[in-house]
């Protein structure tokens, strides 16, 4: 528990105050944790693909499944529909129109 404590800690004197600070912290996580994500189910799914679309917004040259680029695709939006709802702390409750107790 204590190395957990320690992590906890260190995130929070992070003081994330936008989904740029956000960005800046997560850094490439959220690319690794979308291209394991999308391995898990696609073995077409690559590393550098996956890189390129969270930083371009595209992959140049592509010849393997347009399934992958998709789906590494849908990693991307996910990402970006939720980082503000993490620095707001938001639950499912608000999206709601529920308070939370």
């Amino acid at each position: 528990m204590e190395t957990y404590d320690r992590v906890v800690k260190l995130w929070q004197s992070y003081k994330i105050a936008s989904a740029g600070d956000l960005d800046k912290y997560l850094d490439n996580f959220r690319i690794l944790f979308a291209f394991h994500s999308g391995k898990i189910e696609n073995e077409g799914i690559k590393y550098f693909d996956t890189r390129e679309i969270f930083e371009n917004g595209r992959v140049i040259n592509y010849t393997g499944s347009p399934r992958a680029i998709f789906e590494q695709q849908n990693q991307k939006l996910c990402y970006e529909f939720l980082k503000e709802k993490i620095v707001k702390k938001e639950t499912s409750e608000h999206r709601a129109g529920q308070r939370d107790p």
